[in-house]
């Protein structure tokens, strides 16, 4: 099938406990995660903007609701944003 060729997984269906319950996971992975100086800053700064369940469900459905690897994405999004942009722009 155009799955399997492509190495495409089954479709998730995602309900308010899925969501509610990896936003949770996804918050504790964050916390686990000791070297996060730019993540730090810009919850300083904008708390409401890294705290925003619609920004941090992005990188949930990229990581398929896999709590870890998008807890590790989204802290680096704040390192690369900064070495790209500067601090000011976290």
């Amino acid at each position: 099938s155009y799955s399997d060729i492509h190495g495409i997984s089954g479709e998730l269906h995602e309900t308010p406990l899925l969501i509610a319950q990896s936003l949770a996971l996804m918050e504790q992975e964050i916390n686990r995660i000791q070297t996060k100086d730019a993540y730090n800053l810009a919850e300083s700064i904008k708390p409401e903007y890294v705290h925003d369940p619609a920004f941090r469900l992005k990188f949930l459905r990229g990581e398929h609701f896999s709590a870890r690897p998008a807890a590790q994405k989204f802290v680096n999004h704040f390192e690369m944003k900064r070495q790209l942009f500067g601090a000011s722009k976290l």
